[in-house]
């Protein structure tokens, strides 16, 4: 990942990432509280898979998972987490400058603070 806002945002924020922002562009909802906006660009998600693929250790979908306090996953999926590839402070980051403030948008008056869950 990048260093720098303006040029990570360049390389890796979707060029039409802004008009979730812009209250009078209707956000897409393809049904009730499910909304659409774009957020990566292809570079970004074509070197996050790039990225996990090499990692390649993935969970493999079973309930018993010993990245997790206590071990046990209780809706199994097949992925690999974000510290497993250092990319955590990054996805925080992200959480924080991109997708609160469509959240906001979305639903005025209630505020996050983008910490995630471990």
């Amino acid at each position: 990942m990048l260093c720098s806002t303006q040029d990570w945002e360049a390389d890796y924020l979707h060029p039409n990432y802004s008009d979730s922002l812009n209250k009078s562009i209707p956000m897409k909802e393809p049904c009730p509280d499910v909304f659409w906006f774009p957020l990566f660009s292809e570079k970004f998600a074509q070197e996050l898979i790039e990225e996990v693929e090499h990692f390649g250790e993935w969970s493999g979908s079973a309930h018993s998972d010993k990245r997790l306090a206590g071990g046990y996953e209780n809706v199994p999926t097949d992925d690999i987490h974000m510290t497993q590839i250092g990319y955590q402070e990054h996805y925080l980051k992200i959480i924080k400058n991109y997708i609160l403030p469509v959240q906001e948008r979305i639903y005025p008056g209630f505020y996050a603070d983008g910490r995630g869950g471990t």
